[in-house]
């Protein structure tokens, strides 16, 4: 999705759903990735403008996972198989309509007016799910161990959950054993992300790397073994902290 490169870049899309639905019938973890790809999808239409790229590139990738993920039976089961849709499928639904739509409303609009077109669309949007929901609509949702992860304030409704070692809740303490100095890279990441120095970051990467890493954070919070995403969070960001601040020290010293 960063480079238009024609009917290369629609089978890379093509392979990306194949690979993300194997993923997925592999580890039900898998499906972190597939949120934070989607909340990337609501991102786009503020910080990109390639005509007409995005209005397939995006539904592709998305029809793909989704057709692939039919293929096998836990993927399956989690974007409702013979039962129907379900929850898990209008995450994905819900914001490849979002970036498609927006992209075809940037397209017939001014570009001055491109920005607060895709706010109203997106409110509009927002108003319309809680009214679906309101009325009665019923959606499969996951089980409750996949939305304490969500929300980890439900840990405490459900006994036997919180009674599970894996599932006890995080504490910073465990946090800071586990991740350590990289915790100090990693805010010096975010600080750089948030300056003009990291010029080796264009705004979606900034934008994607952010959305990824506050929802690790977020994940992790629930339980302990979900301490695994505020590893690829600190990663990421310690990654950038640091590369950016060789850089600096490597163009320092050669001046």
């Amino acid at each position: 999705i960063k480079f238009n490169k024609g009917k290369i870049s629609f089978i890379k899309l093509i392979l990306s759903g194949l690979f993300l639905a194997f993923a997925v019938s592999a580890w039900a973890g898998i499906l972190f990735f597939v949120i934070a790809i989607m909340m990337f999808y609501f991102a786009i239409p503020f910080i990109k403008n390639k005509k007409n790229f995005y209005i397939w590139a995006f539904p592709t990738l998305s029809i793909s996972f989704l057709l692939f993920s039919l293929l096998f039976e836990r993927s399956s089961a989690f974007f409702g198989g013979d039962a129907g849709l379900n929850a898990l499928s209008f995450v994905i639904i819900f914001p490849t309509v979002y970036v498609f739509i927006s992209e075809i409303i940037k397209k017939f609009s001014k570009e001055k007016y491109h920005t607060r077109n895709c706010i109203i669309f997106l409110g509009s949007l927002v108003i319309s799910g809680f009214a679906l929901i309101s009325a009665g609509l019923n959606a499969g949702l996951p089980t409750f161990r996949y939305l304490n992860a969500v929300n980890p304030f439900l840990t405490s409704q459900d006994a036997l959950t919180d009674s599970v070692s894996e599932h006890t809740t995080v504490q910073l303490t465990l946090s800071y054993s586990l991740l350590s100095v990289l915790i100090i890279f990693a805010v010096i990441g975010i600080w750089l992300i948030f300056t003009k120095k990291s010029t080796i970051l264009k705004n979606d990467m900034r934008i994607f790397v952010l959305i990824s890493s506050i929802l690790a954070i977020y994940v992790s919070s629930a339980f302990v073994r979900l301490e695994l995403f505020a590893s690829f969070a600190i990663i990421m960001l310690g990654s950038i902290g640091l590369s950016i601040l060789f850089k600096q020290i490597y163009e320092k010293s050669d001046k």
